[in-house]
């Protein structure tokens, strides 16, 4: 008969201390407690030599295995004989042991898709918060304090790290619904665990002055200041500063209360880069009552908005301050005129509508009112603000969204990636550390390795910087990975990115957590027909014209391709390029992504030989252009087409169209030993050789069949010169080759 396995309670929050119904059990040796807390937090099987390893290191094997057999001896003895499972080879905690460890609670509350709903910035729900709280009851401090095993050290750091993020979160959620005394509470505890946490002083500071203790908040910035040189060795941020100048102006000038409020995001990151943009956004704010940032999904608008409003509020540019509101959690339209009104405290009153209500209350405001994450209620925040902007004369919005509002007298601001260095001609170092894209891996590279540097890894971060377009989220999520791959390994691994970027922040939205999440968010608004058209276009390679695309693309209604086409470039998923002729293209992440959808519904095949088809017919009508006078502008059309040329090659070749790859190297093979690299025109020689002795074949049909004789006599000779001066033997000139 089975016996029923003693229940135990395991904290290693704060103390070590292990306890059933009858009381607490003392174990006899501090190493036999480090050994059973190992084995509740990786309940996982483990090699008996890698335990003796791990806890007698500084002892002969033979020593070490015998002190672990002794050890799990004695935690048999002082418990039960069924809490572990051992074998000869391996060594865990009973999986069927009744044990409660407060840390694994911790972790798997900490996990709970509630607790991770919120992105930096944005409110949270009810069940959320419900969550965070319990997070923080469980950690009465850190883990096993006492105990100096390295294992422990990085396990401390880890549960420490989401412990002070649900912190900040909770102080972010009680400042945004004005409950500044408990802001200041849960601040105080962020401190009590990291003193030189500069985002719980910013909290502070701000709480204090809300209070209208700025003597207070004078004091937290001094506290701040000693406690980042103290522990770090480094000054306070730009953004501490400014709002520590900004508490200063009010406390000099008296002001309204009213202007130093603003319930805007403090973020858990620093703020890099940017600086050409930040200005840029705040002329135009001088002008437009309604800016509106877009852009694809990860490229930091949110946090180009927080920061562009941070600014604004600390330079008192709005009388009534700046105020933030997020519509990431909606999705019911309704609720965007509640979530609006709870920001200014406003609910509905006896003969007036909500709506009415707010407007009536911001009709005389002079501020800023900055929306979040509007693309998924296009519709009714569109209405809203155009309700609110005709009653408001002195209201300014700022809005972000993957797609435009549409709204009379909209200024849209279109959001760029990260600037970035060319990765084929990586600049000194110097000069590398000036690129917004390498500073942001940088940045959060030293917070996943404190030791990491960029003049050791700078030509693989250039790399991985460049393959993601520069979008801040996936350069994030790659410096994530850091802790188990080097950058080098990164950049190796990028041809399956969207399985290696999963790493995102627990307290970021779903959607920012995994670069596909991110991809999925946008492609899932998007209407069938976007979405047919979207995928189709990952066939071309470097970019594309309209006429390309409704030859390709289109299945009967060629014309459907000029509305479809401008939506996705409205919704950010494809950038238009103005350079004579209007051409578009996609980054090459989201190409990636767009890529993986076209295979998912089976059309790979189908559309890769249309492609071919368009850009073999395009190679052929220009080929007789040349030699002409105006050769070079010909040759500079191709140069245009060149990755999709190549695409167009490389694919007939992997299919077997050999006929399709010989008639696109006749045709195309001046530009690629003109305009070509060495590879490329080793491959074309090689192909033109093909080429030769087809048309040295009697019949001739080949050519007979695609092109005016005479031109292609012409071109023969100057291919046979060609091969000569390669040094190719011609001597084969009349084998026959099998046709396709």
């Amino acid at each position: 008969m089975r016996r029923t396995v003693a229940r135990y309670r395991l904290y290693l929050f704060g103390s070590f201390r292990v306890e059933n119904d009858s009381g607490a059990h003392r174990l006899s040796t501090r190493k036999h407690e480090s050994l059973l807390a190992y084995l509740a937090l990786f309940p996982e099987p483990h090699p008996r030599e890698k335990i003796a390893a791990l806890f007698w290191g500084d002892v002969t094997d033979e020593q070490a295995r015998l002190s672990l057999r002794v050890a799990l001896s004695t935690l048999r003895k002082e418990l039960s004989d069924d809490i572990l499972l051992t074998d000869r080879e391996t060594i865990q905690l009973n999986p069927d042991a009744a044990i409660w460890v407060d840390v694994r609670e911790f972790e798997k509350v900490g996990d709970s898709r509630l607790v991770l709903s919120g992105v930096e910035g944005s409110e949270i729900g009810d069940s959320a918060i419900s969550d965070l709280q319990c997070l923080i009851s469980i950690y009465r401090g850190d883990l096993l304090p006492d105990f100096y095993d390295d294992w422990v050290a990085l396990e401390r750091e880890r549960l420490r790290s989401i412990y002070l993020d649900a912190l900040l979160r909770l102080v972010q959620d009680a400042r945004s619904e004005g409950k500044y005394a408990r802001a200041l509470e849960l601040a105080q505890r962020v401190l009590a665990t990291d003193r030189a946490n500069e985002k719980a002083h910013q909290h502070l500071m701000f709480c204090y002055a809300a209070l209208s203790n700025r003597a207070a908040a004078r004091k937290q910035y001094e506290d701040c200041v000693r406690a980042l040189r103290d522990e770090l060795g480094v000054e306070p941020s730009a953004e501490t500063t400014a709002l520590y100048a900004r508490v200063q102006t009010e406390a000099a000038a008296a002001k309204s209360s009213e202007a130093l409020f603003t319930n805007l995001p403090i973020p858990l990151t620093s703020f890099v880069g940017r600086q050409q943009e930040i200005a840029q956004v705040k002329t135009l704010i001088e002008t437009a009552r309604l800016l509106t940032l877009t852009g694809a999904g990860g490229c930091g608008k949110t946090r180009l908005a927080i920061q562009v409003a941070t600014e604004l509020a600390a330079q008192d540019r709005f009388k009534h301050g700046v105020w933030w509101v997020d519509l990431a959690a909606l999705s019911d339209p309704a609720l965007i005129t509640q979530s609006v009104a709870m920001v200014f405290g406003l609910g509905e009153s006896q003969g007036m509508t909500l709506i009415a209500a707010l407007a009536n209350y911001l009709r005389a405001k002079e501020l800023l009112l900055v929306v979040d994450n509007c693309e998924h209620l296009l519709g009714a925040c569109a209405q809203l603000i155009g309700t609110l902007l005709s009653a408001c004369p002195r209201l300014q919005i700022l809005t972000t969204s993957r797609e435009a509002s549409n709204i009379s007298g909209e200024t849209i601001w279109r959001v760029p990636s990260l600037a970035l260095p060319d990765a084929a001609h990586i600049p000194p170092l110097a000069q590398l550390r000036q690129y917004d894209a390498i500073q942001l891996f940088v940045d959060r590279a030293m917070t996943v390795a404190a030791n990491w540097r960029l003049a050791e890894n700078a030509e693989p971060v250039a790399h991985v910087c460049a393959r993601l377009d520069g979008i801040p989220l996936a350069i994030e999520l790659a410096t994530a990975r850091l802790g188990v791959l080097s950058a080098e390994e990164i950049a190796a691994r990028l041809d399956d990115r969207f399985n290696l970027l999963t790493g995102g922040s627990r307290t970021a939205l779903p959607r920012h957590q995994t670069l596909r999440a991110a991809m999925d968010w946008g492609y899932d608004l998007l209407s069938d027909a976007e979405r047919a058209l979207f995928r189709r276009l990952a066939v071309f390679v470097g970019g594309f014209t309209l006429d390309a695309v409704e030859s390709v693309c289109a299945e009967e209604n060629k014309s459907e391709m000029l509305d479809l086409l401008p939506q996705l470039v409205q919704k950010s998923l494809v950038v238009a390029e103005q350079s004579g002729k209007s051409r578009y293209r996609l980054l090459e992440t989201i190409r990636e992504y767009a890529l993986a959808k076209l295979r998912d519904a089976g059309e790979t095949d189908l559309l890769c030989a249309r492609h071919l088809d368009y850009f073999l017919k395009f190679a052929e009508e220009i080929a007789p252009n040349f030699r002409e006078p105006s050769e070079c502008a010909w040759l500079d059309v191709l140069q245009m087409e060149h990755d999709n040329l190549r695409a167009a090659f490389g694919w007939a070749k992997e299919s077997g169209k050999d006929e399709a790859v010989l008639r696109l190297a006749w045709a195309l093979y001046r530009f690629w030993l003109v305009r070509g690299g060495e590879p490329e025109r080793e491959e074309i020689l090689d192909t033109l050789e093909m080429v030769y002795a087809w048309h040295a074949m009697p019949d001739r049909e080949f050519f007979k069949r695609y092109g005016d004789m005479t031109i292609y006599s012409k071109m023969r000779g100057a291919v046979r010169a060609t091969l000569k001066r390669a040094g190719r033997n011609l001597g084969w000139e009349t084998k026959r080759v099998s046709k396709s």
